[in-house]
C-alpha cells in the first residue's frame, strides 16, 4: 500500500494526500534546517541559508530519502522506457 494511501486512510492531518503533496513535502530542505529562497524564481540565482531553525529529521536521513527517491525515479524511467 503506498504511502498516500495510508495517509488517506488514516485521515493524516485531515487532508486529503496525493503524491505530489507528498513529494514536495519530503523533499523540503526546511525539515533539516535550511531554507533554500529563490528556489522556484527561474532569472535569480537560489540563496541557501542553513541552520535557519532546528531540523525535525537529521540530515542523514533526509540524504538517504533523497537517494530513494532517485533511484525510484530510475526504475519508473527504465520501466517507462520498456512499454
Amino acid at each position: 500500500m503506498s504511502i498516500c494511501k495510508v495517509f488517506n486512510k488514516e485521515k493524516a492531518l485531515n487532508k486529503k494526500w496525493c503524491t505530489t503533496t507528498l513529494d514536495k513535502t519530503i523533499s523540503n530542505y526546511i525539515y533539516i534546517g535550511t531554507f533554500e529562497h529563490r528556489k522556484t524564481i527561474k532569472d535569480e540565482k537560489c540563496e541557501v541559508f542553513y541552520d535557519v531553525c532546528p531540523a525535525i529529521i537529521d540530515k542523514h536521513t533526509f540524504e538517504l530519502v533523497q537517494k530513494q527517491k532517485e533511484i525510484k525515479s530510475r526504475i519508473d524511467r527504465v520501466n517507462l522506457s520498456n512499454l
